[in-house]
């Protein structure tokens, strides 16, 4: 709503800037002037200067028919001299108009005004925004309003005045006394493309026109981030892009600045840098990314123990897994960060976050004293103290006396990688923080006091301890994969509920538990060969299950994931061997081939559909990797076009080609992720609008959807009530006798052909209701 809001707010401010008020003359048999152009939303005002006149632009004085003005209007008769009245012209187009009184019309008082749209570059957004005055000054400055008033197309992330007013102080004076230096800062803001906020993905990397990158990271809840800067308002559409609002000055970076760039340019960091030399990470550190670093200080390696970190420095393999274990393979900024969450590093251990009443983040033990230290492959926040990651199950032990931290286990190996001695480990070790390795031996033969203490937590105990999962435990087991799913790993399981398993359609369950080999298909589809966090997921990324099918991965843009068209519920339920993902519904495995050309070829309801692309050779291009998404008019859709409509298009394959084209969109968009007012771009180059009325009913410019998400493995196709037209020029040839026929009738892209035309063998018929003749008989 705010968006909408601001974007409402944005127009009527433009109107309101712009308004002009003109007067025009009615005086004996004329109106002057005569004719006029003028701006939408200004104001006409008529003053009567002699005689007794009216302004009619509705029916025609002379010939009874309409004026078929874009809006009829109509202002009373006065005697002069008086005021006639005033109208505002809120919608563009032609309009006449003449004087309805007696003869007057016939004597000539007639005139005419043309209503013309007025700019509205992304540089006129940001010039009528009470919000970005130091922007447009910017701007100005630099000489760069032409540039954003040109053809484009571009997309502007435009920091609030707010924004200016955080930098340090002097910095904006400073900036405005540089002109080459804010040249460069606000050519940083602007991509040389029209980019929705629709297209924006998490970890994307987008070049500006300075030739600088910036980075899209977008967290849990849907915030959307330009490296630092929070997107606070986004798609405000102008003629030549789009602006997004941003609520912080986005400052290039010049040189390489990568994560150990950062740590190595650091004084409060020698240990670290020293670390990672070591341990050959400086190239790791150096490559594309991205990484989050927790960067522990010189102070928080110098309170480990004494003569610990002389013990690392000469154990590069125990140093490296410490070292990775501060890495996450992933851009995470603090404002991503939630409490209770659990980060993945790249040594495949977890680390978790803590946020205080006060607001303080912790990264286990350690407090981030300095967050979003941003480089060019990732991100920096330094820590106080050094994450020492668990190893099997009690790890690296974190005081001198034995922390038993896997319940009762009655014995363990210790290894102390000081003085490299392995022993059996009990209540009287003396273990040295940091540097005390423990060992869990669970169900071994050399571990004699092994009592099953060590109570087992794999992805298949946790889908058989839980309440909600009764159904997919009765499957697993009638399938015999309780023992894979017990077996080493890693596993991860998206497992649908009771409520899932019961809405299939009846009896399908029972029908399942009787066919073993179906049932284990859908159970394997169900199930990934490695450990995937929710933090791995990404939008439109593709999966494989140990049933060698893929699924597909949406995040709409409240952050909701879905697995193909199941909404995962409950994430990240961690067990030894693996992560369990819960979700509302039962995947079902495609069959062998199941593109959006697929489907569409295996619908009675699309057979028009499915002869326009055979015709048109684009079933190899839907049957390709894609993504894609099509919106599919089925046959009655066709079946109400004008008569003769879809003979002459099918005569015509260019023609038939972009119309089928303007049907579909590269990407996968279910249909939780359209939104009200959304603009789509479909391969042909063309947009469609999104409309949601308040009934949820959802409409592709004037085309009802009224099947979604039938998802295949190469996209997503929703069916929709009528075909849609784009707004381009198209040419149709009628040159044979049988076309010539029905000329009189023929209905080309919602223009009736007019009966004169009969003697017109080639014709364009333009989106405006024009009709150009090519070539005569």
């Amino acid at each position: 709503m705010k968006k909408i809001t601001t974007l409402i707010l944005s127009i009527l401010t433009i109107y309101n800037i712009n308004a002009a008020q003109h007067y025009i003359e009615a005086s004996n048999f004329s109106y002057l002037p005569s004719s006029l152009t003028i701006n939408q939303g200004d104001t006409v005002t008529w003053i009567n200067t002699g005689g007794t006149h009216d302004v009619n632009g509705d029916v025609n004085s002379q010939t009874g028919s309409s004026f078929n003005n874009p809006v009829s209007f109509y202002l009373s008769a006065v005697n002069s001299p008086d005021t006639i009245g005033s109208y505002v012209f809120t919608v563009p187009g032609s309009y006449d108009y003449d004087c309805s009184i007696g003869s007057h019309a016939v004597l000539g008082m007639v005139a005419s005004i043309n209503v013309v749209s007025p700019p509205n570059t992304v540089y006129d957004i940001i010039s009528n925004s009470v919000d970005h005055t130091t922007l447009e000054t910017a701007i100005d400055l630099c000489s760069l309003d032409a540039t954003l008033s040109g053809p484009g197309p571009f997309t502007v992330f435009a920091p609030t005045d707010n924004a200016f007013n955080n930098l340090p102080a002097g910095t904006l004076t400073a900036l405005l006394n540089d002109i080459p230096a804010l040249t460069d800062i606000l050519l940083h803001h602007v991509v040389g493309d029209s980019v929705m906020s629709g297209m924006l993905t998490n970890n994307q990397i987008v070049t500006t026109l300075l030739g600088t990158d910036v980075l899209v990271t977008i967290n849990s809840n849907g915030d959307v981030y330009i490296d630092n800067a929070l997107v606070t308002v986004v798609d405000l559409v102008g003629d030549n892009g789009v602006v997004h609002v941003i609520d912080a000055v986005m400052v290039p970076v010049t040189s390489s600045n990568s994560v150990y760039d950062i740590i190595s340019a650091s004084p409060s960091h020698t240990t670290l840098n020293t670390a990672v030399m070591a341990c050959n990470l400086m190239s790791t550190l150096s490559g594309p990314g991205p990484f989050t670093v927790f960067a522990p200080t010189d102070n928080a390696f110098n309170n480990l123990p004494a003569g610990t970190l002389t013990a690392l420095l000469n154990d590069i393999p125990a140093l490296t897994d410490i070292l990775l274990h501060h890495v996450v393979g992933d851009s995470v900024m603090s404002g991503m960060l939630t409490n209770n969450q659990i980060v993945t590093t790249l040594l495949g251990t977890d680390v978790t976050v803590t946020i205080d009443s006060n607001g303080n983040v912790f990264i286990d033990n350690a407090l981030v004293t300095l967050a979003d230290v941003i480089g060019d492959n990732g991100v920096v926040h330094i820590v106080d103290a050094v994450l020492l990651p668990n190893f099997d199950c009690n790890g690296v032990v974190d005081g001198p006396a034995l922390v038993d931290t896997c319940g009762d286990c009655q014995l363990a190996y210790i290894y102390d990688y000081v003085t490299h001695n392995v022993t059996f480990l009990n209540d009287t070790n003396n273990v040295v923080l940091g540097a005390t390795e423990v060992l869990v031996l669970p169900d071994n033969p050399m571990n004699p006091y092994w009592n099953s203490g060590c109570i087992p937590n794999t992805v298949y105990d946790i889908i058989s301890n839980s309440i909600d999962h009764s159904t997919l435990k009765a499957a697993i087991d009638a399938c015999s994969l309780d023992g894979t799913l017990s077996g080493p790993g890693p596993f991860t399981v998206f497992a649908p509920t009771d409520n899932a398993f019961g809405n299939l359609p009846a009896g399908t369950v029972t029908s399942l538990l009787n066919d073993i080999p179906a049932l284990t298909d859908i159970l394997l589809h169900h199930v990934v060969g490695d450990s995937v966090m929710s933090g791995m997921l990404s939008n439109n990324q593709i999966v494989t299950t140990l049933l060698g099918t893929d699924v597909l991965v949406t995040i709409n843009s409240n952050g909701d994931v879905y697995i193909d068209n199941a909404m995962v519920t409950v994430v990240d339920i961690i067990g030894d061997n693996g992560v369990v993902h819960v979700i509302d519904a039962v995947l079902l495995p495609p069959t062998p081939s199941n593109t959006v050309y697929d489907i569409i070829s295996n619908s009675v309801d699309h057979t028009t559909l499915k002869t326009a692309i055979d015709a048109c050779d684009l079933e190899g291009i839907l049957s390709g990797p894609g993504p894609f998404t099509v919106f599919a008019p089925s046959n009655n859709a066709f079946n109400n076009l004008p008569a003769g409509t879809l003979t002459a298009l099918l005569n015509d394959i260019p023609q038939l080609k972009d119309i089928l084209l303007h049907h579909v969109v590269e990407d996968s968009v279910m249909s939780g992720m359209l939104s009200n007012n959304q603009v789509v771009s479909t391969l042909l180059g063309t947009d469609v609008t999104i409309t949601i009325n308040p009934n949820g009913d959802v409409y592709i410019d004037n085309a009802m959807v009224s099947v979604v998400d039938l998802v295949g493995d190469n996209g997503v196709v929703h069916v929709i009530d009528a075909v849609l037209l784009p707004n381009i020029s198209s040419q149709v040839d009628i040159s044979n006798n049988s076309n010539i026929k029905y000329l009189h009738t023929l209905n080309i892209l919602g223009v009736e052909v007019d009966d004169n035309l009969k003697n017109q063998l080639l014709f364009r018929v333009y989106s405006d209701g024009s009709i150009q003749k090519i070539v005569n008989k």
